[in-house]
């Protein structure tokens, strides 16, 4: 056994170390907790677009029910955009499309994204997407945060 303070080895069950005389302290439980493993970028994208295809979806519809002519308007797709990811993030950490692709959004440390994390989550997607898409192009390569991860604290791990 080795001496907490200096490293000396010890035989086992020695309660004082034989080279430093420091008390030797055993610990019962050592709480170990998983790595865990952040989602492919491929998988971030491919659930990025289905969200997206389905907000389109919805916002045919809605603004069909609201002004009778299927289309897409801008400012209703702002306000799913910003509800859906929102809540979805809040409420399980996994929109549709990260659901089906078995990823979730967590904090740094694996607990749950709450909801003013989520909220920042779904404005920061916008910062996210100027230039060009850049921030989102920032999560090429392995485990790397996009510019919306790094900005509220979160991660995309596999479920």
């Amino acid at each position: 056994m080795n001496c907490n303070n200096c490293g000396a080895i010890n035989p086992t069950g020695s309660k004082f170390c034989g080279a430093c005389g420091s008390e030797i302290v055993v610990l019962q439980y050592l709480e170990i907790k998983p790595v865990l493993a952040r989602a492919a970028f491929a998988s971030r994208a491919l659930a990025f677009l289905t969200d997206i295809i389905i907000l389109l979806i919805a916002d045919i519809l809605l603004n069909y029910c609201l002004y009778g002519i299927p289309g897409n308007n801008f400012i209703t797709f702002f306000m799913l955009f910003i509800i859906y990811f929102w809540y979805f993030t809040a409420s399980s950490g996994q929109t549709i499309g990260k659901s089906l692709l078995g990823i979730k959004v967590t904090g740094i440390s694996g607990s749950r994204a709450g909801a003013g994390v989520a909220l920042a989550r779904a404005f920061s997607y916008w910062i996210s997407a100027l230039p060009l898409f850049a921030g989102f192009l920032a999560a090429l390569g392995k485990n790397k945060p996009a510019f919306h991860d790094r900005i509220t604290g979160t991660i995309v791990v596999q479920s």
